[in-house]
Order: C-alpha cells, then structure tokens, then sequence
C-alpha cells in the first residue's frame, strides 16, 4: 500500500527516461494492493449487512484497518498526479504527442483520489459508529471498551486519511477540505496521545503483555478447545493431529 506514495516521491527527482516507468509501475502496484484487500473490505461489509456481529467492542478499533487501503490509494494518486507534472516527468510525446500529458494525467489522477476518498470517508464513518455503538452496549458508557493492542489500528490508516485529504484540498484549493484536514490532524493527535496513556496504564495493571492477554490469548483458548475434543473423541483427535 506504499508503493504508490513511494514511487510518487521517487519520481519525482527522477528525469522523464525514468520518471514515467516508475509513475507507472507506482500507480500499478498501488492499484493491486487496493483491489486485493477490496476483495476482504467487500466480505466483511456483506456479513455485517446480511446479520452478523460486529467484534467485540474491545477489538472494534481494528475496523480502521479497512481506511488504510482506500486512504494511501488517494493519498499515492494525488502525490503521482504532482510528480507527473512537476520537472516534466511526462514527456512531450507521451501521449498522442499531446505537450500537456502530465498535466492531463495530473487532473485524471486528482479525480480518482476524490473517487477514492468518497469511499475512505464512509469506511472512516462506518468503523466510528461501531466503535461507538460499542461505548454504549455494557451497562456503563464504555465497560466493555478494554484496551487491547489492536487499538493502535486507529493510528497508520487514519494518518494516510489525513494526507490525503490534505493533498486534495490543496489540489482543488478547497477552504472546506483544508478545515476538514486541520480537525482530522487534530483528532489524530489527541488520539494517539490517549492511546499511549491507555497503553501505559493498561501494561501497569497487566491488561496487555502479559501471558494469555495478548496474541496468545486465542491460541491458548484454541488448545483448550482441542484438549476437550481430544477427552472426547481419542481417536479422532489423533487422526487431526497427524
């Protein structure tokens, strides 16, 4: 999800012999990586919407996960449609000899960051509401909302969000968007630092790195399970085990 970013910043310092196969192979390799983690976005919202539950409201902070890949796609498009312009990257010739490709291919490419953004924002939405939704299901606001690791997962996608975001007020010189950044950069702020205070507090009364709290959790709670079917079924469970 990076090699567009990546690729945009290479680019361009790069003249246009190698600046367009890089801009190219970018825009490639991005678009990969989107419509493959698509593919996983898609299942998860079809479940939801024909009945199934959210996770716990604990883990909930995870369905950020799901910004990151729209998110970096807008932010890696925009900052391409920069570097095609920019130093004349995209030579004369490149496109039916027409003398603006790069700034043609820079307006096509500001347009499908918008597309794309469109899609972040509701995914962005869609992960707050459940999480908050989560606050209000304990018999206290927020009892059911324990740390856990996976609520770092707020952090790298919504950052991408906010760049992106940032990129496209200043390509469209939108006041909006630029406003929209400035709270975005705001509330990311504040949530990492609570974040790391709920990390903090959470190591000192051993609620996270600790054995059976953390990643182990699930493979302890699997072995448990598989010690059960082993007292029921001995035979079975050695045909598994082999």
């Amino acid at each position: 999800m990076l090699s567009g970013t990546i690729g945009s910043q290479v680019a361009a310092n790069q003249d246009p012999k190698n600046g367009v196969p890089i801009i190219i192979a970018a825009i490639m390799m991005q678009g990969l990586g989107f419509w493959v983690s698509l593919l996983t976005i898609g299942i998860f919202i079809q479940k939801i919407f024909c009945g199934t539950k959210f996770p716990p409201p604990s883990a909930r902070f995870g369905l950020y996960m799901f910004v990151g890949s729209p998110g970096f796609t807008t932010l890696a498009l925009v900052a391409c449609g920069r570097a095609a312009s920019s130093s004349g990257v995209f030579y004369m010739d490149f496109i039916l000899g027409t003398t603006g490709a790069g700034e043609i291919a820079r307006v096509f490419l500001d347009l499908f960051g918008a597309f794309f953004w469109g899609l972040t924002a509701w995914l962005c939405a869609f992960a707050s509401v459940a999480i908050i939704m989560g606050c209000f299901s304990g018999p206290h606001f927020g009892s059911e909302m324990t740390f856990s690791l996976s609520w770092f997962a707020f952090v790298f996608p919504n950052v991408g969000f906010t760049i992106g975001t940032m990129l496209l007020a200043e390509e469209f010189n939108s006041q909006a968007l630029k406003i929209v950044t400035a709270v975005m950069t705001v509330i990311l702020a504040i949530g990492v630092s609570l974040l790391w205070f709920g990390a903090i507090r959470a190591v000192a009364k051993r609620y996270i790195m600790m054995p059976g709290k953390d990643e182990d959790k699930p493979i302890a709670a699997f072995r448990g399970e598989f010690d059960r079917f082993e007292e029921r079924y001995p035979s079975e469970a050695q045909y598994k085990m082999s």
